[in-house]
């Protein structure tokens, strides 16, 4: 079996050319209970943050047991669905961590005319399995219940199978099987914390076009494969900036993020 490459700051992934067709952008929406017409022509942007994962995975990574713990959007013009576009990245930081190893990369998804118009940032945790049981359980402990968190924007009741097939694509098994999900620490297969962002994406995109982006995300605690889940916002009904979290059925804040621009 062919080793991992070193993970180092600075190391630079081989850039990846595609197109997220309207089918593909249709499928994952509807696993997320979203219109698969919400986006129009555009690319929603969570779908090149899941791309980022794969390019990781193609740069020669194991992406099973891999947890999401951080994502950042900087978005300054639209991404159109069925056109190229090349998606670049490189790792920042790594730093070992109690559960495993944080790593932070950026990337860049550039345009045909050769403009940029999204940078995203990845914090990902690659757990140990020998270390992630007692380590996993005292995070979903410390967690709080979130404040009055404002409206409810929308709610998701998850199915293992929606689960299992929104990250089917990614082969983070995590997601789909319960034995390799225990392995990690986990009582259940979890969601892919981006079917969380899909669902922040869609309440944005009713109030403007969210062309113009800069979100930061927070994955806070675990959304197990059969949980029902709720999204609520404090947004500026002028500037449509705030916060959001998905809350799970026990009431506690799974993902948050906080918007700065939206336009």
């Amino acid at each position: 079996m062919t080793s991992e490459p070193a993970l180092r700051p600075g190391l630079a992934y081989p850039d990846w050319q595609f197109a997220v067709s309207r089918a593909e952008q249709a499928e994952k929406l509807r696993l997320c209970g979203i219109d698969p017409k919400s986006h129009g022509d555009r690319v929603d942007v969570t779908h090149l943050a899941t791309a980022a994962i794969l390019l990781t995975r193609r740069a020669g990574f194991t992406i099973n047991g891999n947890v999401h713990v951080g994502q950042w959007f900087d978005q300054v013009g639209p991404v159109p669905l069925d056109r190229p576009v090349t998606l670049g990245g490189a790792v920042t930081s790594v730093e070992p961590v109690a559960k495993g190893t944080e790593v932070r990369t950026a990337f860049a998804v550039t345009l045909e005319d050769g403009s940029v118009p999204l940078r995203m940032t990845r914090l990902t945790l690659r757990l140990d399995p020998n270390r992630s049981d007692q380590s996993t359980r005292r995070v979903r402990a410390a967690t709080p219940p979130p404040p009055d968190a404002g409206d409810i924007l929308r709610r998701l009741a998850l199915r293992p199978a929606d689960v299992a097939a929104y990250s089917g694509d990614g082969e983070n098994l995590i997601h789909s099987d319960p034995a390799v999900a225990r392995q990690f620490g986990f009582r259940a297969p979890i969601a892919g914390g981006l079917m969380a962002v899909r669902l922040m994406l869609a309440a944005l995109k009713e109030k403007c076009s969210a062309d113009r982006l800069e979100m930061s995300v927070r994955f806070r605690r675990p959304m197990f494969w059969h949980d029902s889940l709720t999204l609520r916002g404090r947004l500026d009904p002028a500037t449509h900036t705030g916060t959001m979290v998905v809350v799970n059925e026990d009431g506690k804040s799974a993902v948050t993020a906080t918007v700065t621009a939206c336009a």
